[in-house]
């Protein structure tokens, strides 16, 4: 299992962003994760029915400490791949830092975001889905994802900074996570769908009879 590796980076526009510190410091994590190892639950809130996804990252050996003007690169391999994300008419999925707190942040409107970064997915070498942005209260990187489309995808690159953290935060895991959504059917749509795989069922015994039967 690979362990992360950590590199000293100074640069003026870091060094602009990191308050009360003489550098800013670039992590640069190396990761990789099983397929199917991904814990999927699912769950109806507000009329709505959500399914979510998370698959552990291996490679944090030992905890991280991020200040604020810290940088950080990801690549995750996914040893057994692909992952195969389902469709959903909404979906959001991404690579998140977590640790044993939340980060501590500026909340005021004007503040910058908590983290800013980049994130890319590939499959078979080809890039397959890219975005990024800045998360205003966490440490995650997401892509809103077009309703109904799925795909899959072997390995993962992350590139980010944090930008808005008033204490230090401490980063012990990685993941990658999906969230899909949809409306909770009406009783007489899930009636409608129940009847139908009734009546599949009936015309499988049909076909499956021997002849004569």
């Amino acid at each position: 299992m690979p362990d992360w590796k950590f590199h000293a980076a100074a640069t003026a526009a870091a060094c602009a962003l990191f308050a009360g510190q003489a550098n800013a410091e670039t992590y640069n994590l190396t990761l990789d994760a099983t397929a199917g190892d991904i814990v999927v639950d699912s769950f109806v809130s507000g009329g709505k029915q959500f399914t979510v996804g998370r698959l552990g990252l291996n490679g944090l050996s030992e905890p991280i400490e991020l200040v604020q003007g810290d940088s950080f690169t990801a690549s995750v391999m996914i040893v057994d791949g692909p992952v195969v994300v389902p469709g959903s008419p909404n979906q959001v999925f991404g690579f998140e830092l977590r640790g044993p707190n939340e980060p501590q942040f500026d909340p005021s409107p004007q503040a910058d975001g908590v983290l800013s970064a980049n994130i890319e997915f590939f499959w078979m070498n080809e890039l397959v889905h890219s975005g990024g942005g800045s998360c205003s209260n966490c440490s995650f990187v997401a892509i809103f994802m077009a309703p109904g489309e799925s795909f899959s995808f072997d390995q993962i690159e992350v590139s980010g900074q944090f930008l808005n953290l008033t204490s230090p935060y401490t980063v012990n895991s990685a993941s990658f996570n999906y969230q899909l959504s949809q409306a909770v059917p009406e009783p007489a749509t899930w009636a409608l769908w129940l009847a139908g795989l009734g009546l599949a069922g009936a015309a499988a015994r049909r076909r499956a009879a021997p002849a004569g039967a």
